[in-house]
């Protein structure tokens, strides 16, 4: 078939798949949701294995799927309505659903990592001419002037603070009027 029809067909697949998720969340069937999501990635996987097809959207679709898998887990496991009509999270199972949600995002993640490390092989179909490297310059020796000496690369004549007996005396009172606060208790 042409790469056109079997892309269509992928495409399908995939808006299939999040259709009957977004339907199965409507009517509140979190275990259909669930099931609608992995067979519609493991359709898809057989689709794309099958066709031989290579697609740019490989680590968004996976992502967007691990997503789905661990909200519609926390939505069934870790939300509870009571006779009130409230709800309430449950810690365990939310605590679950997480870890459920970080592992089914991870390998979407991966594939992010792994798309974007390999190297961009790019043809030209010109000759490109060797490069001539570019003649050696002269070191010119560096001069080591006030500006360059580390001792004087502070200037602590910015930083100093002029000795005031009556503020060092204010400090030392507080500071002996609190431990005798202290102390007595």
């Amino acid at each position: 078939m042409n790469i056109n029809v079997n892309s269509f067909i992928s495409a399908i697949v995939v808006l299939l798949a999040l259709a009957g998720f977004a339907a199965a969340v409507a009517f509140g069937e979190f275990r259909l949701a669930l099931m609608s999501v992995v067979g519609g990635l493991l359709v898809w996987f057989a689709c794309l294995s099958f066709m031989k097809i290579k697609v740019d959207s490989l680590p968004i679709v996976v992502t967007l799927f691990g997503f789905l898998a661990g909200t519609v887990v926390f939505l069934d496991q870790a939300i509870e309505k009571d006779m009130w009509g409230g709800y309430h999270v449950l810690p365990e199972p939310a605590l679950f659903s997480f870890v459920l949600w970080f592992l089914a995002m991870t390998p979407g993640a991966f594939l992010f990592y792994w798309k974007s490390a390999q190297p961009q092989v790019v043809s030209s179909p010109s000759v490109v001419p060797p490069e001539v490297p570019p003649a050696p310059q002269p070191v010119k020796p560096v001069e080591v002037g006030v500006e360059r000496d580390n001792m004087n690369m502070w200037m602590p004549e910015e930083y100093e603070v002029e000795y005031d007996p009556e503020m060092i005396e204010a400090y030392l009172e507080a500071y002996e009027d609190g431990g005798e606060e202290y102390e007595g208790e």
